[in-house]
Parts: structure tokens; sequence; C-alpha cells
């Protein structure tokens, strides 16, 4: 039985209203290809009923159908989008791919660096300095150790900061996470334990232009620390491991060992991860691109 041309997005109420208003970029772009391939468009809340339906199926980072259903996410940033049949990000398609410096063009890469780190932010890409302390941002649930994390939050940050008691680690909350009771009182009890930390106020950022290197589970600090030219020490699965240093794969002692030296071509990887293996919407390619990347998972287009 052929399924149904349409094609459902399930969105949030908000990002439904900014779809209708003409807003986001990426859906306009992508309803633009399905409809020039035939297809019919309808929008419903994310909360909606799914599973009697036959046709085709996006979601926005939330899981996708079992059949004929893709979930998008921003790689990042708007103007570089993915398209997934999997949720986790640490199994999509470029999580992956095999990265190779030696591959990619210096030059271009280079220009394409150096534009996103004064786009992103301004002068400061080009003003960083080492002040020996180590970041930590985090996200949330701090004491549970997570299938796809190495260990706890709360765990990491005790590894830290034992091993390297003589820096000052610098621990950022993440502004959009609401902590538990347990989870302020695991992290007040580590700063107690351990002199060398310090729960700081200040943006994640703006200690990464300073710090010497960035400790987290899979924080997107760590992958926007690139562009500040320092190196990452992961804790957890995720996508934009291939320069950092991943505890899932490697001992945590040998990270550790290894971090102070690591000196990755930040350049050549953030265009590999964003112009190759993204949909750029920056691009004229970008429809190109959406089309391609559909047929690739089986819609006919």
């Amino acid at each position: 039985m052929t399924a149904p041309r349409i094609t459902r997005f399930y969105l949030t109420p908000p990002r439904i209203k900014k779809v209708r208003a003409g807003k986001d970029r990426f859906i306009t772009r992508l309803s633009q290809v399905l409809c020039d391939a035939g297809f019919e468009i309808e929008l419903h809340d994310t909360r909606s009923a799914r599973s009697q339906y036959e046709g085709y199926s996006i979601f926005s980072m939330e899981p996708p159908n079992p059949e004929r259903s893709v979930t998008i996410r921003e790689a990042y940033h708007p103007s570089f989008h993915r398209i997934e049949v999997q949720k986790q990000r640490w199994l999509w398609d470029v999580a992956q791919a095999r990265f190779d410096p030696a591959k990619i063009d210096q030059e271009r890469a280079q220009k394409f660096y150096r534009h996103w780190q004064e786009r992103l932010f301004g002068d400061a890409a080009r003003h960083t300095t080492n002040d020996g302390s180590v970041l930590i941002p985090l996200q949330g649930k701090l004491t549970q150790h997570r299938q796809f994390q190495a260990c706890s939050p709360i765990d990491m940050i005790s590894h830290t900061a034992e091993r390297f008691a003589d820096r000052r680690v610098l621990v950022t909350r993440h502004p959009r996470e609401m902590y538990s009771p347990r989870d302020i009182a695991a992290l007040q009890d580590l700063a107690r334990q351990f002199p060398n930390i310090d729960v700081s106020d200040r943006p994640s950022f703006q200690i990464a232009r300073t710090s010497d290197f960035v400790v987290t589970q899979n924080s997107s600090v760590a992958f926007f620390a690139s562009f500040f030219g320092k190196p990452s020490i992961l804790f957890g699965k995720i996508d934009f491991h291939h320069i950092a240093l991943d505890v899932t794969q490697m001992p945590i002692q040998d990270a550790f060992q290894q971090i102070e030296a690591h000196a990755p071509d930040y350049a050549a990887y953030i265009w590999w991860f964003w112009q190759r293996r993204a949909i750029n919407l920056r691009k004229r390619s970008a429809d190109d691109r959406i089309r391609a990347r559909l047929r690739a998972l089986g819609w006919p287009l």
C-alpha cells in the first residue's frame, strides 16, 4: 500500500506560529522542497497523537516514527541543520563519519573558520589567553550516570578537581536547567571537598576564552570552544566528538594526561562539520542538499 503523499510536521505551538509567519528558514525551505515533489504539508502540535498516521512525518528534536519519518535539529547554529532518523546525536551519520584533516582544503577552511569566529564572538576569538584554569560547563541530572556517559557529572567534576589540584576548576551551571535539591547539595559538597572548585556565575563562553581547556559531558560549549582554539575532554557521547579526547572511548587518566598538549586542527574540523556534513542554509545548494538527504533516507522525491 502506497503511503499518502502528505508530510505532517509535529512542532511546538511557538514554532508552528513561527512557521506560519514565514520566520522559520529551515522548515520553509524543507516544505518547499516537499511541495515541489508533490507533497502536501500539514502542521501539527507535537503533543498530537501520531501512532496511526500512515503518511510521512517530521519531528523537531523528538524521536521520529518507525517508518517514513525523520527528526530535524539545528547543528548548533540556525544556519546549519541536520535531517536524521535517530534522536540521539551520537548515533547520527556525522558522529559515525571519520574526520580526516588531510583531506580538507586548508585555505578554504581557514577563511570559513575566521568568518565564523568573527560572526560568533567578534574580537574575543582573536584575543584569547591561557590562565591555567579548567572550564566545566554543566548540563542537567548531576548525580545520575546515564547510558551515554562515562560517569555522572558529579563524578566528572571530582575526577577533574583531583587530577588538576593545582588548577582552578571553574564550574558553570546551565542557565535554563532546573537543578534538584540533591544536585545542588552534591555540587556544594564537592566545592567544600576540593578548594580548587569554583562554581562561577560568569558566562561559559567568557571563561572558555581564558581557560586552558574544557571538560564536559557533551555540552555544546565544548564545540564552540573550538573557535577559541581550546581543546576539550568529553565524558559523554555526542556528534562533535572527533577532535575531542573522548573518555567513552579511552581511559580517563589518558585523556587527562594528553589534554595539555592536545592541539587538533580546529579550522578544518569546523569546515568539515558545518560545511561538508550539515545543510548550510546560506548556500544556494541547500535545497539540493535537503532533497538528497531525504532521498537517501528513502523518501520518494
